[in-house]
């Protein structure tokens, strides 16, 4: 089965913030039974710097930055993983 995956954070500031660093882990793992198909990560105002690691246990971590003023963040992360069904314990394979 496959599901897509939304998530929408949004930030309102009372003043401007001149200089913002971020890390996000929004990134859908590969697992036993579960595959990523695609992901996206979308960032308002536009980054000057974003970069990505993974981390110790396998999760992707997306760094960005922020290098001038402003008054709002709006970071929206969409994904499409596919997950594969389990037989519910106790039930055997026919």
């Amino acid at each position: 089965m496959n599901y897509r995956l939304s998530h929408r954070t949004n930030y309102e500031y009372e003043d401007p913030v001149s200089v913002s660093h971020h890390v996000v882990r929004l990134t859908p793992r590969a697992l036993d039974g579960q595959s990523r198909l695609w992901s996206e990560i979308s960032i308002f105002p536009k980054p000057a710097v974003v970069s990505e690691q993974i981390d110790y246990f396998g999760n992707t971590v997306t760094f960005f930055t922020l290098e001038e003023p402003h008054d709002s963040l709006i970071v929206e992360a969409t994904s499409e993983a596919q997950v594969e069904a389990k037989r519910p314990l106790g039930i055997r394979a026919g």
